[in-house]
Parts: C-alpha cells; structure tokens; sequence
C-alpha cells in the first residue's frame, strides 16, 4: 500500500537534508507513521547515514555519491511503484555489523546473511529500493518534482 502523503513528506525531508536546509535531527522527526514498507526501510537507511553527519547546515556536508543514493530514494519515494523487499532492517554492513557479530559470537552475521539471501530473491539490490533497474528507468523517465 502507497501512503502518499507519508512518502512525499518523507522525500520532502531527504531532499531538504541533502541540500543542508535542515539538520538530521530535522530529518528524523520528518518521518511519520505508515503503513507503507518503504517509508520504515527508507526511513531505517538515511536514519542510519544521518547519524554518522553533523548538525551543521552546509551544502558541502555530504558527498556526492551518498546525494545521488538520496536522489535515488526521492525519485523512488514520488513514484507509484510499491516496496518489493521483505520488511525488517536494511541486511547489508553497517559500521556496527563487525561489532554486533563479535559480540554475540557470529549469530548476528548468520542472520544477517540470512536476511541479505531473502532480500535478493526480493529484486535486485543494487537499485534498491526500486526492485529492478528497468523499474528505476521507468521512475526516472515518469518522474516529476509533484
């Protein structure tokens, strides 16, 4: 299910952080409630991203590949394609995954590996969240600043 208004909201919010208009506290609170999958999976990897970035308003703040991956999530956000994967948390490492492995002696790596398998029977993850590059082709050429 697309919640429209969520997703705007939440592709309003990346595309204001990634041009330094707002912080990632700002960011964080952006994201609101739904039902829909894509607003929690999207929300968990920018959370994840904006945590590691300071506080301060600048342009020059994040580097060009991680503006691109944030377009690539606006451009997902304002299309009507619905969220392929499984629910649950983002499978792929983390600065915290090696740590969360060594702690609880290898278990959280299995099931990371685990989750990454369900994810790639999914669509194909190097255009995540979009499910495959023709359907990223597709949300590009049909995009439009709505």
């Amino acid at each position: 299910m697309i919640d429209r208004k969520a997703r705007n909201k939440a592709a309003l919010a990346i595309r204001r952080y990634a041009s330094g208009r707002i912080t990632n506290d700002a960011l964080d609170e952006a994201f609101i409630e739904s039902k829909d999958s894509a607003i929690s999976a999207i929300c968990e990897v920018v959370w994840h991203y904006s945590l590691n970035r300071p506080k301060a308003l600048r342009k020059d703040v994040l580097p060009k590949d991680i503006k691109r991956f944030f377009a690539g999530l606006v451009i997902f956000l304002k299309s009507e394609q619905e969220y392929a994967y499984p629910k649950g948390n983002y499978p792929f490492k983390t600065k915290w995954s090696e740590f969360f492995s060594a702690v609880t002696f290898g278990w959280s790596g299995r099931r990371q590996s685990v989750k990454k398998k369900l994810w790639c029977q999914s669509g194909d993850i190097h255009y995540w969240p979009f499910s495959s590059g023709s359907n990223l082709e597709r949300a590009v050429f049909d995009f439009s600043f709505r």
